[in-house]
């Protein structure tokens, strides 16, 4: 939660649970990773406003020559999330296991090992993969 709300924002949490652990191998943080699913009243759009608003101020104050301190003290000041600025290009995609496991593999090389691992585990989640009917009566 304490991540969510630096990266993220301070939105309404109305649900939380742990759905499990992974190993993380590939580039990135590596290791044993405990993996939470949050839920939020946030909509995308409002969570993608606050990302965007985040990566503007952290490239103008880091072409200021802020400080790490100076940086959080501004975003403390805009009610900004401290480390909304670490994701850049924040988007939605469907909540659908099915879907999430196609975006993962179409661009493999797009994912860290705890970003994919967190994914994979997720689109378990919710669910067995589900089956397309290509053709059928």
């Amino acid at each position: 939660i304490k991540e969510f709300r630096e990266e993220i924002g301070d939105f309404e949490i109305v649900s939380k649970r742990l759905l499990g652990v992974f190993e993380a191998y590939k580039l990135g943080p590596t290791g044993i990773k405990f993996v939470s699913a949050i839920e939020t009243d946030a909509t995308i759009r409002q969570i993608k406003e606050i990302n965007r608003d985040s990566n503007n101020l952290y490239e103008q104050l880091k072409t200021k020559g802020a400080t790490h301190q100076e940086i959080k003290f501004e975003f403390k000041q805009k009610k900004l999330p401290v480390d909304g600025w670490e994701h850049n290009g924040v988007f939605g995609i469907p909540n659908d296991g099915y879907v999430i496991r196609k975006f993962i593999d179409s661009q493999p090389q797009n994912f860290a090992g705890i970003s994919e691992g967190a994914l994979t585990l997720y689109a378990n989640s919710l669910g067995k993969q589900r089956s397309v009917r290509l053709f059928g009566s």
